[in-house]
Formats: structure tokens, C-alpha cells, sequence
């Protein structure tokens, strides 16, 4: 599938990019700093202000999707480890028995890939969390 990552050099972006290249996705990535893209098979670097609309629109056109965000988490993506195992949620903080609310940068690339894959949430807000 050919997707437009926007924030492709950032935290997540890089961790949503590797994920996206290892299920075979075609990436634009787009990014202020191309410098800061590794060149590789699967990846063409994108430099477009994203408040341009209209340079933004015309960087989007083509694409089958465009990955930007979902709703986040009261610590954001703490633990650094795939387990492949969290829970889906919408609107509201998912917390662990504990009243914490996290998620490895790993697990919250493979849910936002998941739910490209295979819509759940179509034009809705999701989380995901422990």
C-alpha cells in the first residue's frame, strides 16, 4: 500500500516507518529535514511545511493513506519492547489495574498499522495501551 507518513524522522514517526517497510508499505515520508531520513528501498523523503494546505494536498494526492496520529496516552510509549499484546480503545484513557496508562513505541506502531491493514476505527479517534 502506498502511505504518506507525516513526522517519518521523529520518535514515533521512525518507529511507524520501520514498521510500515517491514509489512511491505510503499512510504512517503515526510518530514521538515529530509537529512534526517536514512535512504532506503521503500522510502521516498518528502520536504512540505504541513501548514501549507495546499502543498500538503497536493504531497497527499495518491496516496491510499496518510498516517498522522491517534489519541495518545498519559505517559507516552515508556517501555521500549514489542510484546504485541495491548487493548484498543476510543475516546477514553486506557489505564492497567494499576491506574497507568502506557505503551511501547513498538506496540503503538503495530496498532496504528493494524488498523491500516484492517479498519476497525474508519474516520473514528482510537488509542491503544497495556
Amino acid at each position: 500500500m502506498k502511505v504518506m507518513l507525516i513526522g517519518a524522522s521523529g520518535y514515533v514517526g521512525s518507529t511507524l516507518l520501520a514498521e510500515a517497510l517491514r509489512r511491505g508499505h510503499e512510504v512517503t515520508a515526510l518530514v521538515r529535514n529530509i537529512g534526517k531520513i536514512t535512504p532506503r528501498a521503500g522510502v521516498t523523503p518528502l520536504a512540505v511545511d504541513v501548514l501549507e494546505t495546499a502543498s500538503l494536498a497536493r504531497a497527499m494526492s495518491g496516496h491510499a493513506a496518510v498516517i498522522s496520529a491517534f489519541s495518545d496516552h498519559a505517559q507516552t510509549q515508556v517501555h521500549s519492547m514489542r510484546t504485541g499484546k495491548f487493548r484498543l480503545g476510543t475516546d477514553e484513557l486506557l489505564v492497567n489495574a494499576d491506574g497507568d496508562s502506557y505503551i511501547s513505541v513498538e506496540d503503538y506502531a503495530v496498532a496504528m498499522l493494524d488498523e491500516l491493514e484492517r479498519p476497525a476505527h474508519p474516520r473514528q479517534r482510537f488509542t491503544a495501551g497495556y
